[in-house]
């Protein structure tokens, strides 16, 4: 019998929620940020499931009376915020809201163990944190709170954890399995809240979940444990209080950075790979990908050059297996990326560390305008959790002031600014995609801005764009309705009152899934045009404006997989504008050369490694050639594409920036001359300044 959860469950449980005397299962469900209680009836039925939302990407669970209630409570690690959630049971299977409590970042918790660490008869919990290496230990205060974490052990990528008497002393012990070391790992406590250094056992390849038991009856508690790339089983039977082997000595690995330095064709380069942990001397095999022309690979020591005269630009992807001398022989693998210049790179270009400055819930869209009129560039942040727009005043030297915030509709997570009204302030429009509205907040012109009014639109609108398209030289509206696979103009009717939308998709051949579009005058007869890019068709659909409100029947184009994100510029010098699209799924930019007819080329595609979320364009680099920059969002960083000045991107630099960048806008902030950068972070609530040097 199959019962619907919560998408993408990873975790499943059992434990009687709602008091009745009836295990009910649980389950965590990743993709749906929740978890599941399923009620039992006790005859091996199940009710209809009650989600209760978590964090983002939960993965491990635990359930136990956290607050001395007799109800059942839940921990859930929250994989892609670092956080754990805490939900008290309400007393009737219910949940009161959760409170989370963050771990190191990046830290991706991945499951969670409870029980009396101390002796205080509170439960305390511990907490596996693959990425950093660590497992915390909070301890119960008894009414549901927790202290901070007081405790950390390191091991090495620990994936699932227990606590169970593993040396039969009366005090419970942390036991993980370790996916990377193939190893399960025993910390011994003390009943105080202590614990041991972690004693290394070894299993099969990449153990995962792990059960502990008593499997022979000698007392003993014992391990099963799945190796999921043997497809096995491995049973490890305890021997009571003796001493775990000693630890595994650190893994030989590679430390380089994945990006390397950027070079120049026909210009000398040289690069060492580096590692640690190993015996030399090493050697070095490309298993996939290859080196640009006139580049070898040369062995030194435990490093690896990759050096010579680069005869070919373009970005080159390639993935390095590096073999130690040692007995038996270990092997580091890592994947790199080469970008060989065909020019060198301009003075400038290189940006500072980020600055990071508070933003609302899930800060989705940013722009930059001067809203009070005191030259100073300004920001304003469409945050989609919070039902808000942020807007922080620039101070002219790189720096700006706190954020106030403005209410808008359900779910923002697009923005445009412009003169709306013609009284020469700036005036915001939002897209709201739950709500399916756009938000219009007109400004006052100091920086403030009065109540949002609403217009709707079509299904999910995902852009918004501001242009003239009836001729009375009002600003209009475009909005990318994403679910409608349409988009909506709205007329300016005088005074920023706009009329009902009027939507575009029947008849006019417009692709499936629009996410984003870009506003400009493409055939040169004064009239603006639209494009969107189309990311459930993988093209791009260009609409040429006859200035009374309508629009020819759209000319599609190719572009690449999963096309998200499109800007017009003219990125070859020519005086024609041009179409840029990065390609989500392809981890491509794709550059269509415009005529000047309205007409665009057969799209040019570069490869670009990256998960890249919104466009913007300047000569960062001031070499007089235009350049893309863009968020990298499963990165953490912005990735700036130096353009060749024909129809490609010569070389990629990555920067650091927050978790999850979601937008990027561009402009001088500092008065430097140089354009700068702003990147939204949509999971940690804040948004990155990036100043050029």
């Amino acid at each position: 019998t199959n019962t619907d959860v919560g998408a993408n469950p990873v975790a499943i449980g059992l434990a009687d929620i709602d008091g009745d005397g009836v295990d009910d299962v649980v389950t965590s469900n990743r993709s749906a940020g929740s978890i599941t209680v399923l009620p039992g009836d006790g005859a091996g039925a199940f009710a209809a499931g009650e989600d209760t939302t978590v964090g983002t990407a939960p993965a491990g669970f635990a359930a136990a009376d956290l607050d001395g209630d007799a109800f059942i409570d839940i921990i859930v690690a929250n994989e892609s915020d670092d956080t754990v959630s805490i939900l008290l049971n309400a007393g009737d299977g219910t949940f009161d809201a959760p409170v989370d409590l963050a771990v190191e970042t990046p830290g991706a918790p991945s499951d969670i163990a409870i029980g009396d660490l101390n002796d205080d008869t509170f439960a305390d919990f511990v907490v596996t944190l693959s990425q950093d290496n660590d497992i915390w230990i909070f301890f119960g205060n008894g009414d549901g709170t927790f202290s901070e974490s007081i405790g950390e052990k390191k091991v090495f990528e620990p994936s699932r954890i227990a606590l169970a008497d593993m040396d039969g002393d009366g005090d419970l012990d942390i036991v993980t399995s370790n996916t990377v070391d193939d190893t399960i790992a025993v910390l011994l406590g003390d009943n105080e809240g202590n614990f041991g250094n972690p004693a290394y056992f070894p299993t099969g390849a990449t153990p995962r979940g792990f059960a502990v038991g008593q499997l022979d009856n000698n007392a003993s508690l014992d391990v099963v444990v799945a190796e999921s790339d043997d497809a096995s089983v491995r049973i490890m039977l305890g021997s009571g209080g003796e001493e775990p082997t000693d630890p595994p000595g650190e893994a030989f690995q590679i430390t380089t950075d994945d990006e390397l330095p950027l070079g120049v064709i026909s210009t000398p380069y040289s690069e060492f790979i580096e590692t640690e942990n190993g015996t030399a001397p090493v050697t070095a095999t490309l298993t996939v990908g290859a080196l640009p022309g006139g580049l070898t690979l040369d062995e030194d020591g435990t490093e690896v050059e990759i050096s010579g005269v680069p005869l070919e630009a373009g970005i080159f992807t390639f993935t390095m297996q590096i073999t130690d001398s040692s007995t038996p022989a270990e092997t580091a693998t890592m994947e790199f990326s080469l970008s060989i210049s065909s020019t060198p790179p301009g003075p400038n270009g290189d940006f500072d560390d980020a600055v990071d400055y508070t933003a609302g819930n899930e800060p989705f869209d940013v722009v930059t305008v001067d809203l009070d009129g005191d030259t100073e560039l300004d920001l304003v942040i469409a945050n989609a959790s919070s039902n808000s727009v942020s807007v922080l005043i620039g101070n002219g030297d790189g720096t700006f002031a706190a954020a106030v915030n403005y209410a808008v509709g359900s779910r923002p997570v697009a923005l445009a600014a412009a003169d709306l009204d013609n009284d020469t302030e700036i005036d915001l429009a939002v897209a709201n995609a739950n709500s399916e509205d756009v938000s219009i907040l007109i400004g006052v012109g100091d920086g403030t801005f009065g109540a949002s009014t609403e217009y709707d639109v079509g299904a999910f609108p995902r852009a918004i764009a501001i242009g003239e398209f009836t001729g009375d030289l009002l600003p209009d509206i475009a909005v990318a309705n994403f679910n409608g696979n349409s988009f909506s103009m709205l007329e300016n009717t005088g005074g920023a009152v706009y009329a009902a939308a009027v939507d575009f998709n029947a008849g006019f051949a417009i692709g499936d899934g629009p996410i984003d579009l870009a506003v400009a005058d493409f055939n040169g007869d004064g009239n603006d045009d639209v494009a969107t890019a189309n990311a459930s068709d993988d093209n791009v659909a260009v609409y040429i404006g006859d200035g009374a409100g309508s629009f020819a029947a759209a000319v599609l184009y190719d572009a690449g997989d999963l096309p998200v994100a499109i800007g017009a510029v003219d990125f070859d010098g020519d005086t024609n504008l041009d179409l840029v699209v990065l390609n989500e799924t392809g981890e491509s930019v794709s550059v269509l050369l415009g005529d000047g007819t309205g007409l665009f080329a057969v799209a040019v595609n570069t490869d670009v490694s990256g998960f890249t979320v919104g466009i913007v364009f300047g000569d960062f680099d001031q070499d007089s050639r235009i350049d893309v920059a863009s968020a990298n969002f499963n990165a953490s960083e912005i990735l700036v594409m130096r353009g060749n000045g024909e129809d490609g991107i010569d070389s990629v630099e990555a920067f650091d920036v927050g978790q999850a960048p979601a937008a990027i806008a561009t402009g001088d902030f500092d008065g430097d001359g140089l354009p700068d950068l702003a990147v939204v972070n949509s999971l940690d609530d804040d948004v990155s300044i990036l100043l050029n040097q």
